[in-house]
């Protein structure tokens, strides 16, 4: 029997809607050999009670977390495995980040306000627990009844180059690919089959990645030719995982995409 491993996932310290046991429990329910929880800029979900949590589950938990980074202007997201939680550099980049991201909610509020659509921020609960970003803002649109459907909050207002859309303080793949080896992690950039610009793709790859995410969501294998085939000529480590959300993505379900038992050998080593 083929073993599984969802290496994108993410819980309630992100944008994900269920907590860090729940996803251990329905990834054993679903016959996965293991996973990732990977919230947004935030290693907060791991603790030594998880891990016994999911060792005693018969589930590997591998550590992982999905940073946030720019390079020539654009945003992707990098994933990081195997890190260490209680690296210094990790703990501070990520407190960075939260401080980055409470500014950024904040003048999409602002941005909202001037557009009619007021927020109190108070409902976006903004401390340092928790990594809040724009998909929270969105649920809280249509709530509001400002919109329909959090698709449509951010196709129209808070999506990439949107009317109330703030970039926010940049970070650069450089660095990030620096932190998570100063954790003692492996660097994989998430979802490169999302990359349209083929010309962007093919600069992303000269940095020192440790693997590509090949197999993402409900894409197929066919799909992924292109990426595969970047990966191997990289000589990269292939990665696979759903980017499960709970109820938030509910057209995402995990386990849709894995990583095999070869492949995360090589994460593991």
């Amino acid at each position: 029997m083929t073993k599984k491993y969802d290496l994108h996932v993410h819980s309630i310290y992100s944008d994900g809607t269920e907590t860090p046991e729940s996803l251990i429990l329905q990834a054993k329910e679903l016959g996965l050999s293991g996973i990732s929880i990977t919230d947004h800029d935030t290693i907060n979900c791991y603790n030594d009670k998880l891990f016994s949590f999911a060792n005693e589950n018969d589930i590997k938990l591998i550590a992982g977390v999905e940073l946030s980074s720019t390079f020539n202007g654009e945003s992707f997201h990098i994933l990081g495995y195997m890190v260490d939680v209680n690296s210094k550099s990790l703990i501070d980049f990520c407190l960075m980040h939260k401080f980055r991201r409470i500014n950024r909610n904040l003048n999409i509020l602002e941005l909202l306000k001037k557009a009619n659509m007021p927020i109190d921020s108070k409902k976006l609960c903004l401390d340092l627990e928790k990594s809040i970003g724009r998909l929270h803002i969105a649920k809280i649109m249509v709530e509001s009844g400002y919109v329909k459907s959090t698709q449509e909050a951010f196709d129209k207002w808070i999506g990439d180059g949107k009317p109330c859309y703030f970039k926010g303080d940049e970070i650069s793949v450089s660095k990030t690919i620096d932190v998570i080896h100063q954790a003692k992690g492996k660097a994989f950039l998430a979802h490169p089959i999302l990359i349209k610009k083929h010309s962007m793709l093919r600069e992303l790859v000269n940095f020192p990645f440790d693997g590509l995410e090949c197999f993402y969501a409900k894409f197929s294998h066919s799909t992924s030719k292109r990426i595969l085939e970047i990966a191997k000529k990289h000589n990269f480590i292939m990665s696979g995982g759903s980017d499960y959300h709970g109820s938030n993505v509910e057209y995402r379900k995990m386990g849709d995409s894995y990583t095999d038992e070869d492949n995360l050998n090589k994460i593991w080593n």
